[in-house]
Order: C-alpha cells, then sequence, then structure tokens
C-alpha cells in the first residue's frame, strides 16, 4: 500500500537521494490545428541524444 502525506522543506535531503532517472523515447508535442474548434494535433519528436 502507498501512503501519501504533506512534508516540508526538512524532508529534501531524503528525497535527494532516490534516483530521478528516466528514459524518453520520444517527445509529443501540443500545436493548434489552425481554423480548428478546440481541436490539436499531436507530433511525435524525437529527443535529441546528449
Amino acid at each position: 500500500m502507498i501512503t501519501y502525506r504533506e512534508i516540508d522543506s526538512s524532508c529534501l535531503d531524503e528525497y535527494d537521494k532516490i534516483p530521478m532517472l528516466v528514459n524518453v523515447k520520444s517527445i509529443l508535442k501540443l500545436e493548434k490545428i489552425e481554423n480548428g474548434f478546440r481541436r490539436i494535433l499531436l507530433k511525435k519528436l524525437q529527443p535529441k541524444n546528449k
């Protein structure tokens, strides 16, 4: 079971110990469609490799 609780800045040292590595394979970019009523287009982009 996962327990959620509110913390303050005194706990940030603990959070700093957790690795936050992610593997990004693609990026979705939102674009408005011209003359479209509340419509968007999702474009899939490839991330830049370092």
